[in-house]
């Protein structure tokens, strides 16, 4: 039978016993059968054992069907109704009653988008007009357990009612669960033209819902894990092209967000998106041995296979700093910038074309600098940078500022004075960097600043350093060497400088103390650990510096710190430690406390102690003008300006 039913993508497996008679051909027709089926497979999904009987009735000149089929005391398929051979239309009137049905039936129709499509269907569904086109009416409940979308790589669950019309399926505030339990309404219809030409027309409102959760595997143009609310239009011909149409904001999700209970130390994940942007590459899955069916060659009918001729995506994101963008120069060695910020970006893709478009806000982020894997400098972005798109992603515009901040000696720049000891002590150094233009290939320029170092003292060295190659020789000395090099001003009175030995060990240490952070965070998505020791030289001593920092109570309170080897003194080798405690007052973030403790590097100007305290209280509110702001005071206090009908806003 498989020989005239797999072209519909039917696969039919089982045992068939009966009898069946027909008399009186050429005259008053009598047919009658009574068939029981064991062990009845279809697409390799049981439906169980079953009996189909039929009789002819003489006065509707039809054959009555009716029958049943049954697994594990469960029956799934019940039906009844006629059959009129001598009508060319409506020649069908049939009942259906299904129970606890396998999806995977209908897996054959939606192989090509979901690759696991499992739950159980149930309801009544009539079907009349012909077995060329039928009319099939109903409502089916589909308990959905687990549904894979392959292009997002999304799995989804769900259980609605589903309204089956002449031409159409229609749905109505159906909830679906992403893996978090987090929930998007679904409102449309899927329309075809007697099960063909099937068109798409469906909104979709998320709340904190995945709907991306994809590798370079999947998507070499972008991939990644997106949060996100708002709202999502589907619609097209499946058969030609579908668009996608979303309007949405990027989330984090934490525990209290999932099924989970809420924890003292709850689980944040935030949305990831990726941009590949260094020279081509292959990222390939391979199976190396392909099995086939032995019939497969069969020249069947094709008439039911869905072929994805064309997809649109047109995302308006408004991206917050829940979202994290990563610009990925070189996945090998690690030279990527990771930034979270805020901003309103469009992503399209168009017959596999991928444009970006808008403005992005850094609000914080890093830079890993790498030199073939020799240097390894991990850069802090500062606040304001903005990344703009105009089309081709990897042809955004830069304007970036970062800051790499070592410790350093100043004493090359005193090479006479033998007595202070406070020019031997390692001081904290801002390497500053700004890139500006082609994302590819940026403009750079640096910067030194010493924060801690008393105004006269930064005075003289800076003094030193007072041109663009001097900057240079001094930047590229603290990022390989660690340590100021004898400036040229003073290379004649034979101060020297760190030699070979020290800028291998300074970079190699470095390099394994980035590893080990990226090792130790990768333990546990609660924390992120870092470690970075710095080897000592003839005038220094080594230093190690530990740090830690995590959210807890839902990403309320943050905190943050560090403990490392004191400096200030050549003999001592005192803990030092600093921490940085920050709690949202409010939901929004915009009131909150900060508590610090630091250490008093510059020995010189704090002389009541080794560390500072201080505790205080902020409020944070953002505005492009006055009037702006206090318009948004008034609808705060008395709600003057909404709407009557208006929602309020989260």
């Amino acid at each position: 039978v498989n020989l005239f039913t797999s072209g519909s993508g039917l696969n039919l497996k089982g045992i068939i016993n009966g009898e069946s008679t027909i008399t009186n051909v050429y005259h008053d027709m009598v047919l009658t059968s009574d068939l029981t089926f064991r062990s009845f497979f279809i697409n390799d999904n049981e439906l169980g054992s079953g009996d189909i009987s039929s009789v002819w009735d003489k006065t509707k000149d039809a054959l009555y069907l009716h029958g049943d089929f049954t697994k594990e005391a469960i029956p799934n398929i019940l039906f009844a109704g006629y059959y009129y051979p001598k009508k060319e239309e409506n020649n069908i009137d049939m009942e259906f009653n299904l129970q606890a049905l396998k999806m995977q039936l209908l897996k054959p129709f939606v192989k090509d988008y979901c690759s696991e499509f499992d739950g159980l269907l149930s309801g009544s569904v009539t079907m009349k007009g012909s077995l060329k086109k039928p009319n099939i009416n109903g409502v089916l409940n589909v308990n959905a357990q687990k549904l894979k979308v392959d292009y997002l790589n999304t799995v989804y669950k769900f259980n609605h009612d589903i309204t089956i019309e002449n031409t159409a399926f229609g749905i109505e505030n159906m909830t679906i669960y992403d893996v978090n339990n987090n929930k998007a309404v679904v409102t449309g219809k899927v329309y075809h033209d007697n099960f063909k030409n099937f068109q798409l027309d469906i909104d979709i409102r998320t709340n904190k819902f995945m709907c991306l959760n994809t590798t370079e595997i999947n998507n070499s143009l972008y991939y990644g894990q997106a949060y996100v609310t708002g709202i999502v239009n589907i619609f097209g011909f499946v058969n030609n092209e579908i668009r996608i149409d979303a309007n949405v904001r990027t989330e984090k999700i934490t525990s209290s967000d999932k099924s989970d209970k809420i924890n003292f130390l709850s689980k944040t994940e935030f949305t990831k998106f990726y941009i590949p942007l260094g020279g081509t590459t292959e990222v390939s899955q391979n199976n190396f041995i392909t099995f086939v069916r032995k019939d497969s060659t069969l020249k069947l009918n094709d008439s039911y296979n869905v072929s994805l001729g064309g997809l649109v995506l047109n995302f308006d994101l408004d991206v917050t700093p829940d979202a994290e963008i990563q610009l990925i120069f070189d996945q090998k060695v690690g030279d990527i910038i990771k930034a979270r910020g805020t901003g309103n970006l469009n992503l399209k893709i168009e017959k596999g074309e991928f444009k970006m478009y808008g403005d992005y806000l850094i609000e914080n982020g890093d830079y890993l600098f790498t030199l073939q894997n020799i240097v390894n400098k991990r850069f802090d972005i500062k606040k304001g940078g903005t990344i703009k798109w105009s089309g081709i992603p990897y042809k955004a515009d830069l304007n970036i500022s970062a800051i790499y901040k070592a410790r350093a000696s100043i004493k090359t720049f005193f090479p006479e004075d033998s007595t202070n000891s406070a020019y031997k002590k390692r001081y904290p150094v801002d390497v500053k960097m700004n890139m500006t233009g082609d994302l590819l290939s940026p403009e750079i320029n640096f910067d030194i600043g010493l924060p801690t170092v008393d105004a006269s003292t930064r005075q003289t060295v800076l003094s030193y350093i007072n041109n663009d190659a001097e900057v240079n020789r001094q930047v590229f000395s603290l990022l390989i060497l660690n340590s100021f090099v004898t400036p040229y001003q003073l290379s004649n009175t034979g101060g020297g400088g760190p030699n070979v030995a020290n800028a291998a060990g300074a970079n190699t240490s470095e390099m394994l103390s980035n590893q080990l952070s990226n090792m130790l965070s990768k333990i546990s998505s609660d924390f992120d650990v870092g470690v970075n020791y710095r080897p000592g030289d003839a005038i220094s001593k080594d230093e190690l510096e530990v740090a830690l920092s995590t959210q807890l109570f839902n990403d309320k309170l943050s905190v943050e710190g560090n403990i490392g080897n004191n400096t200030n003194s050549q003999t001592a080798n005192n803990l030092v430690g600093d921490v940085n405690v920050d709690y949202k007052l409010t939901e929004d973030g915009k009131v909150r406390v900060k508590a610090f403790n630091k250490a008093n590097d510059n020995s010189q100007t704090n002389t009541n102690g080794a560390y500072t305290q201080g505790v205080g209280i902020f409020y944070r509110e953002e505005f492009n003008t006055i009037g702006e702001l206090y318009k948004q005071y008034l609808q705060t206090i008395h709600g003057w300006g909404k709407k009557k009908d208006e929602e309020p806003s989260e």
